[in-house]
């Protein structure tokens, strides 16, 4: 049995709202949840091991997961604390975190439809429609024409873009 993905509500909210608070308060955990193996998982196992960072979506309240174990975006809801779906097609571990993906994580909620943007270590950005988290669609596959993963990034509420970085790109 792989080990579950810790998540607690108190959690995901600090870490979604980046509230810091005043005094030291203690988390604790609320639930659980699994991590589904999938066919790409070729750890021990299936063990869910690998893992880049997670984004709260501020509109749905759902966090998205850089799973590399499964070589997706897993997709949980902090509402109910279940598992909801992921967006496979991403390389997985690879033998550095350089050339791994899934990586960095935004999503954009409007109008009733929620994106996801999702970097991989291909040096490609995968665009998802995950409005039905339970099974997200490939819109796009950009290619940012390096060699390294693409992986931090942010979206401009002001200006409407995404700004994504290939951080371990050698400059030219």
């Amino acid at each position: 049995m792989k080990p579950p993905i810790q998540i607690g509500l108190t959690t995901l909210l600090v870490a979604g709202l980046s509230i810091a608070p005043a005094r030291a308060t203690p988390i604790t955990i609320q639930k659980f949840i699994p991590v589904p193996t999938s066919a790409a998982n070729v750890q021990p196992g299936g063990a869910f091991t690998f893992f880049d960072i997670s984004y709260i979506d501020p509109v749905t309240g759902n966090d998205y997961v850089a799973d590399r174990s499964n070589a997706s975006v897993d997709i949980f809801s902090g509402t109910s604390l279940t598992f909801l779906g992921r967006a496979s097609g991403f390389t997985g571990q690879r033998a550095t975190t350089s050339v791994s993906g899934a990586d960095g994580v935004v999503t954009v909620t409007s109008g009733g439809t929620t994106t996801l943007y999702a970097g991989d270590g291909n040096s490609t950005l995968k665009v998802f429609n995950v409005t039905n988290p339970g099974a997200p669609s490939l819109l796009q596959s950009i290619s940012t024409s390096g060699t390294t993963r693409v992986d931090e990034m942010a979206w401009s509420l002001l200006t409407h873009q995404v700004l994504a970085a290939n951080n371990a790109e050698a400059p030219t």
